[in-house]
């Protein structure tokens, strides 16, 4: 008879984590709590408003990149038991129509990340032939 040691937590926590990178959701490493920035979006007539709640953010190491039909989100956040210990993250979010590139406004106050992206608008050529 072979006795064989299962790993199921350790197992669990590494699919978890393939199946996080496949589906471009927040990635985590070096830590089995994971928390996910929780992000809102809430768009106007001209503009999209996304707002992303990461506290203990290194400002910093924040990055953005941004395209005409998403955004990407990622840096470090401090461990809230010591500021010297880091997790990193990357969070990608499908916008629902093109944005401007070039016209980003964003601010970090009080642990929220506030990103107004402008719509890119479509001109109708009205001149028929």
């Amino acid at each position: 008879m072979i006795i064989t040691h299962h790993r199921s937590f350790q197992d669990l926590e590494t699919v978890d984590c393939q199946v996080a990178q496949v589906f471009n959701e927040a990635e985590f490493r070096g830590s089995t709590n994971s928390q996910l920035p929780v992000i809102k979006m809430q768009t106007a007539k001209e503009e999209i408003v996304i707002k992303a709640i990461l506290p203990n953010l290194d400002e910093k190491s924040l990055e953005m990149q941004v395209t005409e039909e998403s955004i990407v989100l990622s840096g470090h956040l401090s461990s809230t038991q010591s500021n010297t210990q880091y997790k990193k993250f990357r969070r990608v979010i499908a916008l629902p129509q093109p944005v401007l590139r070039e016209d980003i406004k964003s601010t970090y106050i009080n642990g929220i990340l506030t990103i107004v992206l402008f719509k890119v608008v479509e001109s109708f050529n009205s001149s028929e032939t």
